[in-house]
């Protein structure tokens, strides 16, 4: 679990470069040049710590029980410990990973986006409905046509260029 989480915030810390941010005029900024600036001089330097002292945990963990005797004599010891407390900084990234959270979750449930979801539900259904009608048609077009009478079909059948799916649009149109 470590490492992954460890992966996760090292590709935040990567993925923040391109982040645009609001400016007070309300305008979106999304130059990179500024949007880089931004970040280095804001959340980077702590977010780097973080992530660079998970990174050497994880490494320490993962080169065996050797290592981690070693490391735990003196001075070293006392700095792992150290770094072991500094991780919970962390938590101040979570709180940041909320506040992100938050403002996707405003976009996503807006008034005008709830409104364009609803409108694209009803779209939705009426296509599914069209479609259980142009089935509906095609059905009785078969049957009165596999029964030798004069059906829609009748000319599909005279022209041998008309696939089960040009039929099928043809139906769909119709009904």
């Amino acid at each position: 679990i470590g490492g992954v989480t460890t992966c996760f915030w090292f590709f935040d810390l990567c993925f923040n470069f391109f982040v645009g941010f609001h400016l007070p005029d309300g305008r979106v900024e999304m130059r990179f040049r500024r949007i880089g600036w931004r970040y280095l001089t804001s959340w980077f330097v702590f977010d780097l710590t973080v992530v660079s002292v998970d990174l050497i945990l994880v490494l320490i963990d993962a080169s065996g029980s050797e290592a981690v005797g070693v490391v735990r004599i003196g001075k070293t010891a006392r700095a792992v410990r150290i770094t072991r407390c500094i991780r919970m900084f962390r938590l101040v990234r979570v709180v940041k990973l909320m506040g992100m959270i938050e403002t996707l979750c405003d976009v996503v449930f807006s008034g005008p986006m709830l409104t364009v979801l609803n409108i694209a539900k009803l779209l939705m259904g009426l296509a599914i409905l069209v479609h259980f009608m142009a089935c509906s048609y095609y059905a009785i077009g078969l049957m009165a046509f596999e029964k030798g009478k004069r059906s829609w079909l009748t000319q599909a059948a005279e022209d041998a260029d008309d696939s089960p799916f040009f039929r099928y649009v043809i139906a769909y149109h119709w009904r």
